[in-house]
Formats: C-alpha cells, structure tokens, sequence
C-alpha cells in the first residue's frame, strides 16, 4: 500500500461473604454486627470504603481518536473484526481523517491537517516491505503507541515501523508538495507516533 512517496490518495472512503466450613453471612446482617459492635472509627471507615477500581487505561479510550463519529465507529468496528490489536492517532485540533482502505488484510488510515500535512497509519502487515513506502537507512527508534518502532527518512517526510505478535504497524508522514521546505521535523514525527492509541476490542 504505497501511496505517500509520490502522491497523496484520498480514499472514499457488595455480595455475600463466605468463611471455609461456615454458611454465606447475608450482607444485612453483617452490617447490623459492625453497627452494634464496639469498633474504632478507622476500622468501621476501612469496613465501609470500597476498594479502589483501576481507572480504564487512556489506551483504549476511543474517544480521544482524532476523526468524526463516524470515524470512531468504524475504529470500533474495524478493532472488533480484524485479527491483531488496532490503533488511531491521537493529533492535536485542526486534524481529520481523509479517508480509511482495506485491503488484502491491511487497513489504512489518512489524516490531514490544513497546513498541508498527511499522515498514514497502516496496520496489518506481514512484512515491512508491505506497508514502507521508502525502505533506507534507519535514523532511530521511538515510542511508537505502546510499542517500539523504527524510524526511517523519506524523501518527503519520515516513517516508521514496528512489529507486534507477528502484525506489522506503520506510519508514513509527508507534506504534499515536493519542494516545500517545511519538511516535517523528526521530532515532530516521533511525537505523532508516541501518541497512537489501541482501541478496545468490543
């Protein structure tokens, strides 16, 4: 799915509690004992305190995915259908998504901004020769969501490349004219990679 290295494509896109050899102890009559019975303040707090619950990890939160509705429902339903953990980016405002593609088992997503930048995030590949549209020299690693990629130079932009239980995830960023010397900074590119998101399988 080579498409940024030369143009840009817009695709159309509180329960009983049970001791061993004993009968279950019915919640209300527990607490008629811990109310008659002489107990400390600090225990009686820690008796009727519920336990802490982990809050759900921002990782999966679908809701922060740059894109409309509609684009966060095809991300829920893309993640629930395909074999391997799916991710989004994360940018900041002024991004949209510009289009979504599967094919042959490899999804694509295009975002865009106004200042003439586009990013494609690819997940599904089998090799990186798939999805790298530039293959050269590596220049570093990064942060890329929860998983460490590669990243290379392109000619108009960079990319980058990780592996996760055999699935092959990429990222290709680029501006859309050739001679713009605004090139994307590799600091910002790895920002923009750090930041993808897995979406919960439903």
């Amino acid at each position: 799915m080579r498409r940024l290295a030369v143009v840009v494509v817009v695709f159309a896109v509180l329960g009983c509690s049970t001791n061993a050899g004993q009968s279950p102890t019915p919640q209300s009559t527990a607490r008629v004992v811990a109310l008659t019975t002489p107990t400390s303040e600090s225990s009686l707090t820690r008796a009727l305190t519920p336990s802490p619950t982990s809050a759900p990890s921002p990782t999966s939160d679908v809701a922060a995915c740059t894109g409309t509705d509609a684009n966060r429902a095809y991300f829920i339903q893309t993640a629930a259908t395909v074999p391997f953990n799916f991710y989004c980016a994360v940018f900041p405002t002024g991004w949209q998504v510009k289009g979504t593609q599967t094919n042959q088992g490899v999804t694509a997503i295009v975002y865009s901004n106004t200042s003439g930048w586009f990013v494609e995030l690819e997940e599904g590949c089998s090799t990186a020769a798939e999805c790298l549209t530039d293959m050269q020299d590596p220049i570093g690693s990064t942060r890329f969501g929860d998983m460490t990629g590669t990243i290379y130079s392109m000619n108009l932009g960079y990319e980058i490349w990780s592996q996760k239980g055999g699935t092959g995830y990429a990222m290709m960023a680029s501006r859309g004219g050739i001679s713009d010397p605004n090139k994307i900074t590799q600091a910002q590119f790895s920002s923009w990679a750090a930041a993808i998101i897995q979406v919960s399988k439903a």
